[in-house]
Formats: C-alpha cells, structure tokens, sequence
C-alpha cells in the first residue's frame, strides 16, 4: 500500500491569524504579564504560542517587546522619583519620611541594589532592611549615587558608606 504525500497535522497559520493571536495577547503582555498568563487570560491555545514564540523570531520580538513596555513605564516612573530625590539631596532640603521609605524599597527590592546590601553588610546577623531604617540624609544620597553611577564611583560611594 502506498502512502499519500500529501503532510499531515495542522496547515501552518498564516500571517493574518499570527497577527490575530498576538493581538490578543497583546494587552495582557504590555501589562507586565508573563507569556502563560496571557495565554490563559486571552483564551489561546497555548501550545501555538509556544511553538510560534520558538519557531517565529518577528512573533517572539513582537512579544518581548509587548513585555518590556510595563517594565520601561515603571522604570521610567521609578527613575524619575530617584532622580526627584536627589535634586532634594543636592540642594540641601531635607529627605521626607516618603522619600526616605521609597529609597529603602528601593534597596531592599531592586536586585542590583539586594546584592550590593547583601555583599556590603558589616555584622552577618545584621539585615540590610533594620540597616536601612536607620540611614541619614548624607547615606540616602550616597545610596542614590551609587545606584546611578558608573561601578569605579560606586566602589567610592561604598567606601564613604562605611
């Protein structure tokens, strides 16, 4: 018996419904919203976004660039109030006890800034979030800086912090 040369399974989806799909993932990507999650609230099968996020480099850039837009608001957000901050810091006026408690979520909650607490504290049984509590305007600043700065300044902002 001969076998048919015709393929089996599924014909592959054309650009019309790729574009489909996508834009019903679309509005739960941009806010912040993992690619499984999307999948589950846009009703898509997630199996098809998975391959295509494999096999389709413009459907996978598409969807990470749909992801970083939350992360590029908020960062931007966030930056802004940093910045905020350390124009009080640079002309003098004090830190408001928002402005301190935005600082340490800040450190406490921004990767880059945990690792540079967690490898910095003096005393092992010492947490770096009682030690931020208890931080000056001078530290607040200089933790600022650090953050903003190239890595030679913020090994000479860290050496002041101690």
């Amino acid at each position: 018996m001969k076998h048919s040369s015709k393929k089996r399974g599924k014909p592959p989806l054309t650009q019309s419904q790729i574009d489909l799909i996508f834009q019903k993932l679309e509005p739960y990507l941009v806010t912040g919203l993992s690619i499984s999650r999307a999948v589950f609230n846009a009703n898509v099968p997630r199996s098809t976004v998975y391959n295509l996020y494999q096999e389709n480099k413009e459907f996978a850039d598409r969807v990470n660039t749909a992801q970083r837009f939350f992360t590029t608001i908020v960062n931007d957000i966030i930056s802004g109030e940093v910045r905020f901050i350390l124009d009080k810091q640079e002309n003098k006026v004090p830190l408001s006890r928002d402005d301190r408690q935005f600082i340490q979520w800040i450190a406490v909650n921004n990767n880059a800034m945990k690792r540079f607490y967690t490898e910095q504290k003096e005393q092992p049984d010492q947490d770096h979030e009682s030690w931020l509590k208890v931080m000056d305007d001078e530290k607040c600043r200089r933790t600022v800086h650090v953050r903003m700065h190239s890595r030679q300044e913020r090994a000479e902002a860290v050496a002041m912090l101690r």
